[in-house]
C-alpha cells in the first residue's frame, strides 16, 4: 500500500512550495491567463486555464495511464480551482457585507486565505456563535457562548450544526 494518496501528494504540493513560490493558484493562474489572452488574442481567465491544463494532464493519463505524476498533478489542478471559488465566495461575502445597514456588527477581520479561514473558524466554534446578519443574509455576526467548547466535538445543546458550502462546521443557534 502507498504511504500517501494522489489527494495527499497534490495537497502537499498546491498548498507547500508552489504556493510560497508562486502565491495564491488565483493570482498565479490570473497572470499566466494574460498572457496567454494577449498570446491567442481573446480573453481567457485564470480557471479556464486551470481547467485547461487538467485537459493536458489527463491526455498524458490517457497515453501513460499507471503515470502517478500525471493523477498527483490532476487532483492539483482540481484543488487550485477550488481555492479559486473559495476567494471568489470569501470575497463576494465581503462585499455584500461592506453594503449591509448592520455592517457595524459583522465580525472584523475574517482571513481572507483559506489556509488561514480553516483554523481561525474552528478556532471561533469553540467559542462564538455564529448568526445571520438581518440587513445581508451573511452569517458573519459571531456572538460568545456563554461556556466555551473545551474540545471541538464539545457542542452546546442549543446549537445545531451543518456543513457549509467549504466543508466546515458551522456552529450556531439562529441557522
Amino acid at each position: 500500500m502507498f504511504e500517501r494518496s494522489v489527494l495527499d501528494e497534490a495537497i502537499e504540493l498546491t498548498r507547500g512550495d508552489r504556493n510560497r513560490d508562486y502565491g495564491h493558484p488565483s493570482d498565479d493562474f490570473d497572470r499566466a491567463a494574460a498572457m496567454v489572452s494577449a498570446y491567442l488574442g481573446h480573453h481567457v481567465t485564470g480557471r479556464q486555464l486551470m481547467g485547461c491544463m487538467i485537459l493536458v494532464k489527463m491526455s498524458r493519463q490517457a497515453h501513460t495511464p499507471d503515470h502517478w505524476d500525471s493523477a498527483v498533478d490532476i487532483a492539483g489542478y482540481a484543488g487550485c480551482i477550488g481555492r479559486d471559488i473559495e476567494r471568489e465566495r470569501l470575497t463576494a461575502v465581503e462585499a455584500e457585507s461592506a453594503e449591509c445597514v448592520y455592517a457595524d456588527q459583522h465580525w472584523p477581520g475574517i482571513p481572507q486565505s483559506y489556509d488561514e479561514y480553516g483554523p481561525w473558524y474552528l478556532g471561533m466554534t469553540r467559542t462564538h456563535s455564529l448568526h445571520q446578519c438581518a440587513g445581508c443574509g451573511q452569517y458573519v455576526i459571531w456572538t460568545p457562548l456563554e461556556q466555551p467548547l473545551k474540545t471541538a466535538g464539545q457542542q452546546p445543546s442549543e446549537t445545531r450544526v451543518w456543513e457549509n458550502t467549504m466543508g466546515l462546521t458551522r456552529r450556531g443557534g439562529d441557522l
